[in-house]
């Protein structure tokens, strides 16, 4: 084996390693949230959960705005750089950063109250919106330097970081809902949690890679990919957060809790799978194309494919079966109107993670202005949707535009992926997979079911038949488990970014 290869199989033991450290962070975050949001839900109601909300999408929606479209750049150029020249282009990122997200800030700030009047419930929230401005500033940064973690595929690191941020914001917001009983406490709370660990992370990058002089000869390289993306922040905003608001508008903060339940849930189910894997994927992926192993990284992309239908298939089988079971217990009676839902948003992300697989072809060939285009096209065709269906079906007219929106952008993406380097995913298999979950879930869920021990019965069955069915089927092959289970075994040095 050529040293060439062994670094291939050291990235792809990393890889592998990196998935499951990362699985191992979401569900302990996942938990985090399991517990906080019936809490959070019964203690401040639907109006001030609404608000709540409302932080979380102005922060993600501010955030897009300040990078310049740098994030993606650096995704796309750091990986297999030589140290030095790492040091100098992420640095030169963050400063440029820092100034982004003052740009954006100032003029949000000085519109506070009449933000707060139009989606926060009136002008006495305005304070919400000021604090949402200084958590963006601060995500911002830390979403930008966790980078670094992640392209170094150092995801051991990353993942204990996010262990350790949700350790505390879970033990701040338990205090803050349980004892002061105040909103305004638990969002000061994320502001604290999120600082602390920003400044870990900083003194943490500090002494891994050091500090260096920004290297602003290579800010054109990164700005002329980057900058036709900086709308996509706010695009994608448009296609994920946009329904929020309409319903928050149309519909008033109620309606958006109950929807915005509905909508976590399932979203949240899918990202169990999603985000180990999409973290991991740039830090890999892209080593191997920017070092000129191309076949490698396609080899790679299509088994990464395959294994995440498969661990898809049956959190999509379950939230779509079980999903108003769990809403109603664990949220509480009052959101049980939110199922109706589920199946619109679990179809609309499962389409749009799967279009993630083209969008990688299409930023190895730094075709980033078709990001530009069509998700202009889908985001706007979305905006027209919900201002159309939202006042006509409530919150059903919500998920239904959010459905056609990303199937009308899987679409564009398939077709202009596929004329500039032709990928063939395996689809058969992967369709299979999922007819196979849905079909498995469908007959069991048809048993009695009487509380949360019987849901688990029935849980526990399901998983059971389904991957005896698979193994049986050869959806799922041992050799294939086994590879990952090696890889799994063996400790490796870290790639550099």
């Amino acid at each position: 084996m050529n040293s060439e290869q062994k670094d291939t199989n050291r990235i792809k033991q990393l890889f592998v390693q990196g998935v499951a450290w990362r699985t191992v962070a979401d569900f302990l975050i996942r938990l985090r949230s399991i517990i906080l949001l019936p809490i959070l839900t019964r203690t401040f109601g639907a109006a001030d959960y609404g608000v709540w909300t409302q932080i979380g999408n102005t922060v993600t929606m501010l955030s897009s705005l300040g990078t310049f479209g740098l994030g993606g750049a650096l995704n796309r150029y750091l990986p297999g750089l030589q140290s030095k020249e790492q040091k100098q282009q992420f640095w030169m990122v963050i400063s440029v950063l820092m100034l982004g997200g003052l740009l954006v800030a100032t003029p949000i700030l000085i519109f506070a109250e009449a933000i707060a009047q139009a989606f926060f419930g009136g002008s006495a929230n305005a304070i919400f919106v000021q604090l949402g401005v200084l958590l963006m500033l601060i995500k911002l940064m830390q979403t930008h330097l966790l980078l670094y973690f992640k392209l170094s595929l150092r995801i051991n690191v990353y993942s204990g970081l996010l262990i350790f941020q949700s350790i505390l914001a879970l033990i701040g917001y338990l205090g803050a809902a349980l004892v002061g009983k105040n909103l305004l406490a638990v969002v000061s709370i994320a502001i604290i949690v999120d600082l602390i660990i920003t400044v870990i992370v900083l003194i943490w990058i500090a002494r891994v890679l050091g500090f260096g002089r920004p290297d602003f000869s290579s800010l054109r390289k990164y700005l002329v990919y980057g900058l036709p993306t900086l709308p996509l922040g706010f695009l994608n905003w448009a296609l994920n957060s946009s329904d929020r608001f309409a319903v928050a508008y149309f519909l008033g903060p109620e309606e958006l809790a109950i929807y915005a339940v509905a909508y976590g849930i399932s979203i949240w189910s899918i990202q169990v799978v999603v985000t180990p894997i999409w973290t991991a994927v740039p830090g890999a992926l892209n080593n191997l194309w920017n070092t000129g192993r191309q076949d490698e990284a396609i080899s790679m992309l299509k088994t990464i494919f395959k294994f995440y239908f498969l661990g898809v298939t049956p959190i999509f089988s379950i939230i779509f079966y079980w999903g108003e079971f769990i809403i109603v217990n664990y949220a509480g009676e009052s959101y049980g109107a939110g199922a109706v839902i589920i199946i619109f948003v679990l179809t609309a992300y499962l389409i749009e993670y799967t279009s993630s697989f083209y969008r990688t072809v299409l930023a190895w060939y730094e075709k980033t202005k078709v990001f530009l285009w069509t998700f202009s096209i889908t985001a706007l065709g979305n905006l027209i949707l919900n201002l159309i269906l939202i006042p006509r079906y409530g919150i059903v007219g919500a998920a239904m535009s959010t459905t056609a929106a990303y199937s009308l952008l899987f679409i564009f993406e398939l077709i202009i992926s596929r004329r500039i380097h032709k990928v063939d995913l395996p689809y058969g298999k992967a369709l299979s997979t999922l007819g196979l979950g849905l079909l498995t879930a469908g007959v069991v869920s048809r048993l009695p079911m009487d509380g949360w021990l019987a849901f688990f019965g029935q849980l526990a069955l399901f998983i059971l038949v389904f991957f005896t069915l698979g193994f049986a089927f050869r959806l799922i092959r041992i050799n294939e488990l086994r590879a990952i289970s090696e890889f799994l075994r063996k400790k490796e040095r870290h790639t550099k970014a």
